[in-house]
């Protein structure tokens, strides 16, 4: 029997973005494996951790080809080509590539996201950190995601690359704007402004390029610069869409997962005197606060095949609805799940997916999370505007468009 027509699951609703975690409850204790109908047709949501586990570690499921779907979208439009121009954008992302040509790419990643290479990155990542919280330290005021958390990752990114960023505003803009490919469904007007983003921000790494050929340097661009393999060097088209993928990604995830563990913290008042007190490694704390509010809250994969699945068959091209937010609390996995304890031994939590597309970048994420964090805690009688809060309207990012603080400013 259909279980939508004994339980009904509805996460656009401002109840699930203020606090998801009672509905996923609910949803994985009633109906675990969900049947629904998208825009696109049926689709599956699955929330207990190991039926999640299994379809990220099933090659029977592929990552949604996104950068087609742009493309696709430009019939829509008056200059269709731009469309297509920004589908290569996006489309050498490792989420977006197939199982012949990810390796090409992840292999000339790989190295720079070692957890042994980040974590020579972690008195920059500090210095950053402590930059951006310079001034509202003279003030006792602080915009959390304009001025700290998204900031972060980016300048972070941007020290990896070797490359200056010359209008700050504009380019965090191209990577808010570009995350949105994720999205869906976005009206056509949406989309234009992804093309547009793609447009510009490939026109700025075309000159950064142009520059960084002159003077190569130990770095990740130069590096990619010089990477060749059987197939020779990559492509500066490549090469951007490389950086286009590194810079968005980075820079809603991480600055979500930062924002969201603040306001554990904050709200989990004990455990917060518990890290500030040195009881707890903010290794073990970090863990532990992506895993409670996890920014990933759901990511989609599709069949490659007629699948049959937890008792459904799925055509080729279904959608499957892998809810990393439910998983993460589930109580088959985790002791106490809606509980934060940030000495608990992690068993597998799945912040960053799992399988061929597990996070490329998750040891980084948890560098700047740790750097974010110590310097955050650090702020005395840190308190939310709660007034002034404003939750992102997404089912995929958990986290806010605004998010002001005041602690007590500095002399």
């Amino acid at each position: 029997m259909d279980n939508e027509k004994m339980y009904q699951f509805n996460p656009y609703t401002p109840e699930f973005y203020v606090d998801p975690y009672p509905i996923l409850d609910e949803l994985r204790s009633k109906a675990p494996v969900y049947k629904s109908r998208g825009y696109r047709g049926d689709l599956i949501v699955l929330s207990r951790y190991e039926d999640v586990r299994e379809v990220l570690l099933d090659s029977r499921f592929e990552v949604e080809d996104l950068p087609k779907d742009l493309k696709n979208k430009g019939y829509l439009a008056k200059e269709p080509e731009k469309f297509e121009l920004a589908s290569g954008v996006i489309g050498s992302w490792l989420f977006f590539l197939n199982a012949l040509e990810h390796p090409r790419t992840r292999r000339a990643l790989t190295k720079a996201f070692l957890p042994n290479s980040v974590k020579q990155l972690a008195a920059t990542i500090d210095s950053i950190a402590d930059s951006l919280l310079h001034e509202p330290k003279k003030h006792g005021r602080l915009e959390l995601m304009d001025d700290f958390a998204l900031r972060l990752p980016t300048l972070t990114m941007a020290a990896m690359l070797g490359m200056p960023i010359k209008n700050k505003t504009q380019f965090f803009q191209w990577a808010t704007m570009l995350f949105k490919i994720f999205e869906r469904p976005q009206p056509i007007g949406t989309y234009e402004d992804i093309v547009r983003a793609s447009e510009e921000f490939s026109h700025y790494m075309q000159e950064i390029l142009q520059e960084k050929r002159q003077n190569l340097q130990d770095d990740l661009l130069s590096n990619l610069l010089r990477y060749e393999d059987e197939e020779g060097p990559l492509s500066q088209a490549h090469i951007i869409s490389i950086c286009a993928m590194l810079f968005s990604v980075g820079h809603e995830t991480a600055g979500n997962a930062i924002a969201n563990g603040v306001l554990s913290l904050i709200c989990n008042p004990a455990e917060l005197d518990r890290l500030r007190s040195g009881d707890v490694s903010i290794a073990s704390a970090t863990e532990e606060l992506i895993r409670f509010d996890t920014p990933t809250q759901f990511i989609v994969r599709e069949a490659q095949e007629d699948v049959q699945l937890f008792g459904y068959e799925l055509p080729k091209g279904a959608s499957v609805y892998l809810c990393l937010a439910a998983a993460n609390r589930d109580p088959a996995q985790f002791e106490q799940p809606n509980q934060l304890d940030l000495a608990r031994v992690m068993n597998n939590n799945l912040p960053f997916a799992a399988g061929r597309h597990f996070c490329l970048g998750a040891a980084l994420a948890r560098m700047e999370m740790q750097s974010a964090i110590k310097a955050l805690v650090q702020l005395p009688n840190l308190r939310p505007v709660t007034a002034d809060i404003v939750r992102r309207r997404s089912i995929i990012i958990r986290g806010f468009r605004k998010f002001p603080l005041t602690f007590s400013a500095s002399c």
